[in-house]
């Protein structure tokens, strides 16, 4: 591969890392501590709103990383058995592979009870008994997702922990 298309690949690999993370990281803490002196419908619109958006960053972000990190691992030859296996490196990019799929995962879980609580929004809006139940659900609901995020977070900075290594140690 030319050096600048690896420059290329690297820059929106590292973007697309940067902007998951960030999204990930604001989510978190700032928006989770802002959302605190909120009333409790006020904070889940405002949680709910930013969801959807940051969900669809996040999608987007994560093929970006799956298809710049495939070009960059086959470019360096790095799919091999005897590199992923008997390599430091390759067992740092194993175990950043093993993250994404978890994070992946949690991101589906988000993104299913993000939808179940829009719908369960929409009928507690037209309820006559007070959503009593609704509401105990709402509340489970933001923290399952608050849960996985926070979890996919983790992971997501240990897999930069991992890239760094990769870096400091160097494709064999």
């Amino acid at each position: 591969m030319l050096d600048a298309g690896i420059i290329t690949i690297s820059w929106f690999h590292v973007m697309a890392v940067i902007a998951v993370l960030g999204g990930s990281f604001f989510i978190n803490t700032v928006l989770g501590t802002a959302s605190k002196d909120l009333a409790p419908s006020e904070a889940g619109k405002l949680n709910q709103g930013i969801g959807e958006s940051f969900g669809k960053v996040a999608w987007a972000s994560t093929v970006i990383i799956i298809i710049t990190g495939v070009m960059k691992a086959s470019g360096l030859g790095l799919f091999k058995r005897s590199v992923l296996l008997e390599t430091t490196y390759g067992n740092l990019l194993l175990v950043k592979i093993v993250f994404l799929a978890i994070i992946m995962v949690n991101m589906v879980g988000i993104a299913r009870t993000g939808l179940n609580m829009a719908k369960m929004s929409k009928e507690m809006a037209t309820a006559t008994d007070g959503g009593q139940q609704d509401t105990e659900s709402m509340a489970a609901g933001q923290k399952r997702i608050k849960m996985l995020g926070t979890t996919n977070l983790i992971l997501g900075m240990i897999a930069v922990g991992c890239a760094v290594s990769m870096r400091v140690i160097g494709a064999p």
